[in-house]
């Protein structure tokens, strides 16, 4: 994976988006038989929600600067798409479908999946996003010291409204199987709403200012709401 750097186009804030297959961002797991276990999902761009269109000029912009870095080839993405479509991490959500019933997957019709997007570190070393609250509170964050792994299936589920950070990066090595520019989640703020669903770069020192504050709301206020766990991610809390 390409290392990004501040100010890189590559890498986007998506505000608003709907996390689908989000299993496997608490317990790692493999998509193929020998495959290392990763921990990833689909970020899903929804077109009825008021931030679908600054969100996916985002990501174009984010595949442009990719085609350029790799290439020196904005338009790169197109021609990839034409040729190998699962090879490009942005796709209609029309062609996400069932390999065994042929379906269009619950949700996605009509929509924009991020797919295939897993966590930061590729396959030889798969990390785990980092994770905040509603609250902008860190849930996961190692390097800061928070480990709140029991937090994480609550916040981060199937059907959960987020805001997240993303990094698309070109590949051209033919080991790795060609041309394609795809993306890795290193952020999610989970917005703690959204109906349950079946089915690189460093951010340990985010502040979190790239997301707005919200109302209260999510989980409720309770003692034991998700939310409450982890400590502020103000700037006064970082080094």
């Amino acid at each position: 994976m390409t290392e990004a750097t501040d100010n890189d186009l590559r890498v986007v804030v998506l505000k608003n988006i709907r996390i689908m297959f989000a299993d496997s961002i608490d317990e790692a797991k493999a998509t193929a038989d020998d495959g290392v276990p990763k921990h990833s999902c689909v970020p899903l761009l929804e077109s009825d929600t008021p931030e679908f269109d600054e969100n996916k000029a985002k990501v174009i912009a984010a595949l442009r600067a990719a085609g350029e870095e790799g290439w020196e080839n904005p338009e790169m993405y197109k021609r990839i798409l034409e040729n190998k479509p699962d090879r490009v991490s942005f796709k209609k959500g029309e062609k996400c479908v069932n390999q065994e019933t042929g379906e269009i997957y619950q949700g996605f019709e009509g929509n924009y999946a991020i797919t295939p997007c897993n966590g930061p570190g590729g396959s030889k070393r798969p990390k785990r996003p980092l994770i905040m609250s509603r609250a902008k509170k860190w849930i996961w964050n190692p390097k800061k010291g928070f480990e709140l792994r029991g937090q994480i299936a609550d916040l981060v589920y199937s059907g959960v409204r987020a805001d997240v950070k993303i990094e698309f990066y070109p590949v051209k090595e033919k080991k790795q199987g060609g041309n394609g520019i795809f993306a890795a989640i290193h952020l999610i703020r989970s917005r703690e709403e959204g109906e349950r669903i079946g089915g690189g770069r460093d951010f340990s020192g985010d502040s979190g200012d790239d997301f707005e504050e919200l109302e209260d709301g999510g989980f409720g206020d309770d003692d034991d709401a998700p939310s409450k766990a982890g400590s502020s991610s103000s700037d006064d809390d970082f080094d």
